[in-house]
């Protein structure tokens, strides 16, 4: 049997040949002097060559453009988000200096309407907090060379803090008012009844030993009552009874307080230095 041919090979070389042929009776015309034939051949032959040729180098001379303006945009790209990223980073920081202001201005107002207008109230920072219990105690940049003594009264303008229980040269550590070892005498703002506000180790707080017959509700602002050898001044806010309950067997109610300070966000503190 024949081995079997290639169609396209049999006509690419027959093409190929033609080419050549056309080539070298042109260049034969050339040299005699005459334009004939063999010129108008390899015109026709040569033409859609150049032109294919031509379309190629201007096709890949816009793919090269194109390349460099996508390299163009990609820089570009790269310099606006780092500039979304910088303006951003100043759009926080303005942000976190409003709100701070504002906290300034507040703890400026609450300050003067305290006794003698705040003058023995020591502004502090909260530095640190125990990671195992947000309900326990926190540390503050005041010590014993600012003044602070053990059991001094803390608070914020929105209410009721803790009181000092161990002071160094410059912290403080603060047990707060939700710590289970924690009690401070309340009032029922409302009516006058007083008992004791414990903490519960949670967000709420539980305010005990009130008479059976004592008028609280539900809504209730619950007070600082100034009895007691910690926290002797009186109508600082504790918090807000949400739900009241009676002990039969004791003849007591209780009731569950909501402090008025969200001690896992503390910032700034006022230390009551006297």
């Amino acid at each position: 049997m024949y081995p079997r041919v290639d169609r396209q090979l049999v006509l690419f070389l027959a093409a190929l040949l033609v080419v050549v042929l056309a080539a070298v009776v042109h260049r034969r015309t050339r040299a005699a002097g005459q334009e004939g034939l063999g010129a108008s051949v390899v015109a026709v032959v040569v033409s859609p060559l150049q032109q294919g040729l031509t379309g190629a180098s201007r096709r890949i001379g816009g793919a090269f453009g194109i390349f460099r303006e996508i390299r163009t945009l990609y820089a570009e790209n790269r310099r606006l988000r780092g500039e979304v990223d910088r303006l951003r980073q100043r759009v926080n920081t303005l942000e976190e200096q409003g709100r701070e202001n504002v906290r300034l201005r507040e703890m400026l107002r609450f300050r003067e309407g305290l006794p003698r207008h705040g003058e023995n109230a020591l502004a502090a920072t909260v530095i640190g907090v125990k990671p195992t219990n947000w309900y326990n105690a926190v540390t503050i940049d005041r010590g014993t060379a600012d003044g602070v003594r053990e059991r001094n009264m803390v608070l914020t303008p929105r209410g009721l803090v803790g009181q000092v229980r161990v002071a160094t040269p410059h912290t403080a550590t603060v047990l707060l008012i939700t710590d289970l070892h924690s009690g401070v005498g309340g009032r029922i703002q409302r009516t006058g009844w007083t008992g004791v506000v414990k903490g519960t180790a949670s967000d709420r707080l539980e305010m005990v030993y009130l008479p059976e017959e004592a008028a609280v509700r539900p809504g209730d602002r619950v007070v600082t009552s100034g009895q007691g050898s910690v926290f002797q001044v009186k109508g600082i806010m504790i918090g807000t009874v949400e739900q009241v309950r009676l002990d039969r067997n004791t003849s007591t109610r209780s009731a569950v307080v909501r402090p008025a300070v969200d001690v896992r966000r503390l910032e700034e503190v006022f230390v009551l230095t006297e």
